[in-house]
């Protein structure tokens, strides 16, 4: 979504604008844990820091001085939202990726079920291992990791599965 400078400068120092109050916004917002777990959250701020990287690299390309100046500072500020939302993300993960390692580990061998009951393919086909629950379903350990990611409960009876 970058523009382009044949544009007015009151138009780049509007934009620039923006992005220091984008930025002043989502510094001040603690995202909640199940937002920052969410997939498509945190792809969409990624995106986004991702962009206005992008355009900040259009304006040390091409802008006046001034510009070139508040974009330098604003390319720390993208750096540190990006390294922040990175950093947020892993320690909401940190719970989850313990409670997975604390699943039983089955081997294909060990599977009664025939198929996962999150992606419905069969045990042993993907490669993937499978993890048994505490209420006792087994799922693939990718497919379970992903859904625990969206909503703590068993994708099969809604027991209460990660804290």
């Amino acid at each position: 979504m970058s523009f382009c400078f044949d544009s007015n400068p009151q138009i780049i120092h509007r934009y620039l604008d923006h992005l220091e109050s984008m930025l002043m916004l989502w510094g001040s917002q603690s995202p909640a844990r199940d937002d920052i777990l969410n997939e498509q959250y945190f792809l969409s701020k990624l995106a986004n820091l991702e962009d206005f990287w992008a355009n900040i690299e259009v304006i040390l390309e091409c802008g006046s001085e001034e510009m070139k100046e508040r974009a330098r500072r604003l390319r720390c500020e993208v750096t540190i939202g990006c390294d922040n939302l990175i950093t947020k993300r892993l320690e909401a993960l940190d719970p989850l990726l313990d409670f997975m390692g604390k699943m039983t580990r089955r081997s294909v061998g060990e599977v009664e079920r025939e198929t996962c009951e999150v992606c419905k393919d069969e045990f042993g086909v993907s490669g993937m291992d499978a993890r048994l629950t505490e209420c006792g379903h087994i799922f693939h350990f990718n497919c379970i990791f992903k859904w625990l990611q969206s909503y703590p409960r068993c994708p099969v009876c809604r027991f209460r599965l990660s804290s």
